[in-house]
């Protein structure tokens, strides 16, 4: 059902390849570790801005990922290619 309702409204399903489990672990420094080692070109990175903590794991995750030359972009600039 949802599938037919995303087409009909000309919207596409994305899905993620890396989960931060942020709202299981309460850590904020373990969420950021368990991203970044496991971070990589083209990744879809799931996380929740709801989640206590969640600056803080961003902050670390583009500092990584401009320490390893990845260049985080949106969805759309991900998808255009």
């Amino acid at each position: 059902m949802i599938a037919k309702a995303l087409k009909g409204l000309d919207l596409k399903t994305i899905g993620w390849s890396l989960r931060s489990f942020d709202t299981v672990k309460r850590n904020p420094e373990k969420i950021a570790a368990r991203i970044i080692d496991k971070i990589g070109p083209g990744n879809i990175v799931l996380m929740h801005d709801t989640s206590r903590g969640a600056a803080l794991v961003l902050e670390q995750l583009l500092i990584s990922c401009w320490q390893k030359k990845l260049v985080p972009v949106t969805l759309d600039e991900l998808l255009k290619d």
